[in-house]
């Protein structure tokens, strides 16, 4: 089978998002089920690193470098959708709302008669979840009901889908959680250096309002005279020019904080292996991949009532918070701080939810969708 993965999204920066590599591990998960896969994503510049992750998966980008103008590259989008869907059994898009390249993409679909699913990605990236324009509530009552699947990666993510379109959508939904790579990160972690003895809790996040950024360095300030020794890092670029450095200055926490800026996965699971424990305190969050990754480390990890309550039991496998509460978030982590055997104890219990979430098996849930004959039955995670 001829599988198409397409996103209408520009890839060529950051050069390691959760959303690339979630389409190439799903990717290589269906190369090892024996199944043809294209990979293609709008772009403006070349990706060789993703070029040399999967070598041999065919990779297609739609949309040239020299596409300055964005109806330039839909129309680039769709010529090149109608040359690489040739041949394809299935398309898994990517899509947000009211896209004209998702249009574009879905049209092409459209005309060369492959069936198509829809996984719907991303909430936004302001302080809460955008409410659906009259632009996206077109677009999907046009766009999803022509889709013979529709998906999305959490129930959180399916509450909010349906409560922003409800006559579209209803229970036409699935739900397929993201997966991980473990033998991506062992390896890795395998030729990893070992850390140096400092203490830190580690926030591996986008610095932008959705993540919650501000609560968690409210929360650190009320920690900094409580525990001596220990520095708050947070691995993720700065999408507004150091506004969270002035802001931890403005805290007088500067000095307990180290902002990493973007490194590499590989790095990533470096610093997640060394820390005390990790924390994503996200206003809203879909699903939450890094903070899987921490717990597939095992990890201890404290995440928001969002996207992560789906693997996340909490007091069992992590601790739950809810989302913009400084005081609860300060509470839990000043708990982990404080109780080397509680995070041994989550970090254990961690380590087992993560096994369920291998890309083998969340290739299968696609599949098992595809296999759908009309593509309306829900599909838990």
């Amino acid at each position: 089978m001829r599988i198409v993965i397409a996103t209408s999204y520009i890839l060529d920066a950051p050069p390691d998002t959760s959303l690339q590599a979630m389409m190439h591990n799903l990717a290589a998960a269906y190369r090892d089920l024996g199944h043809d896969v294209v990979l293609a994503w709008s772009r403006s510049t070349d990706l060789p690193r993703l070029d040399q992750w999967l070598a041999d998966v065919s990779v297609v980008r739609l949309g040239g470098k020299f596409c300055r103008s964005y109806i330039a590259r839909v129309i680039w989008t769709f010529a090149g959708a109608l040359a690489m869907l040739k041949g394809a059994d299935f398309v898994q898009l990517y899509i947000s709302p009211a896209s004209l390249i998702d249009c574009a993409l879905w049209l092409a679909c459209k005309l060369r008669g492959v069936p198509t699913a829809g996984m719907i990605w991303g909430m936004g990236e302001g302080s809460r979840p955008r409410e659906a324009t009259v632009a996206d509530r077109v677009f999907m009552a046009l766009f999803l009901p022509r889709l013979r699947w529709t998906s999305t990666l959490s129930s959180f993510g399916a509450d909010y889908v349906r409560a922003s379109l409800p006559p579209v959508l209803s229970d036409n939904l699935a739900v397929i959680p993201n997966g991980i790579d473990a033998r991506r990160m062992q390896n890795a972690l395998l030729e990893a250096p070992e850390d140096a003895a400092s203490r830190y809790v580690l926030c591996p996040a986008l610095l932008r309002p959705c993540k919650g950024i501000d609560v968690l360095l409210m929360a650190w300030r009320g920690l900094c005279e409580e525990i001596e020794g220990v520095n708050l890092r947070l691995v993720g670029g700065d999408l507004f020019r150091d506004h969270y450095r002035r802001f931890a200055d403005a805290l007088r926490i500067s000095h307990r904080v180290v902002f990493e800026g973007r490194v590499a996965r590989e790095e990533l699971w470096r610093l997640m292996r060394h820390s005390l424990f990790c924390v994503l305190p996200s206003r809203f969050e879909i699903f939450g991949l890094s903070i899987l990754e921490a717990m597939a480390l095992g990890k201890a990890v404290i995440a928001t009532e969002t996207g992560p309550r789906d693997y996340i039991e909490d007091g069992v496998s992590g601790l739950l918070v809810p989302p913009g509460s400084v005081e609860r978030l300060r509470a839990a982590m000043s708990r982990l701080l404080h109780d080397e055997p509680l995070r041994q104890r989550l970090g254990r219990k961690a380590l087992g939810v993560s096994h369920s979430h291998r890309w083998e098996d969340i290739a299968f849930k696609y599949i098992e969708m595809y296999n759908t004959p009309v593509g309306r039955r829900v599909v838990g995670n």
